[in-house]
């Protein structure tokens, strides 16, 4: 099979000639009609406040794996199974400003699980309370208060393994917030 060869001159012709023809067929196209009409909104900002705390803790060899939960409603609560929760450590959900336009509602999205510091124990069941709307744990969705604001808090669950020693315990979850 042969390739044909075209001179610089020719092609240039041909790509000309297409062009002529693509917009013959557009000028000659009907016109129509259409409506948009555009809403702006004021950007999303987040202000991480404070991590995921779950204080001051420590496990017993030989009882399994222990468990702390930190819930984030109006008043935050701690619970423990299989873990000790030892004075020194304060606790508290991580708490996270949302700024944006007044009445709006948003989402949250969380990540599947994080990682605690320190020793990288895993972190996950995360609840989500809006200071506006209560807990949106299910829903996943806040709303901008008439100040331009909310507040949420997420609580969630870290695993330690048995024999951990105590430390103070704390977690980063990483959140999306967009605009429903």
């Amino acid at each position: 099979m042969t390739r044909a060869h075209l001179s610089p001159a020719l092609r240039a012709g041909t790509l000309i000639l297409a062009a002529a023809l693509v917009s013959t067929s557009a000028a000659s196209a009907p016109a129509k009609q259409g409506a948009a009409r555009m809403t702006l909104l004021q950007p999303l900002t987040l202000t991480y406040d404070s991590d995921l705390a779950f204080g001051r803790l420590h496990t017993d060899n030989g009882h399994g794996s222990g468990t702390v939960t930190v819930k984030p409603g109006p008043t935050p609560t701690r619970t423990a199974v299989n873990a000790h929760i030892t004075p020194g450590g304060a606790f508290g959900p991580a708490i996270t400003t949302v700024r944006g336009e007044p009445g709006r509602l948003y989402r949250v999205t969380l990540p599947s699980g994080v990682k605690a510091a320190p020793g990288a124990h895993p972190v996950g069941a995360f609840t989500v309370w809006s200071a506006l709307r209560g807990d949106v744990t299910t829903s996943g969705v806040g709303q901008i208060g008439p100040d331009g604001k909310d507040t949420i808090r997420i609580g969630g669950t870290v695993t330690l393994p048995p024999g951990t020693k105590v430390q103070i315990f704390h977690a980063e979850p990483a959140i999306t917030v967009s605009y429903e």
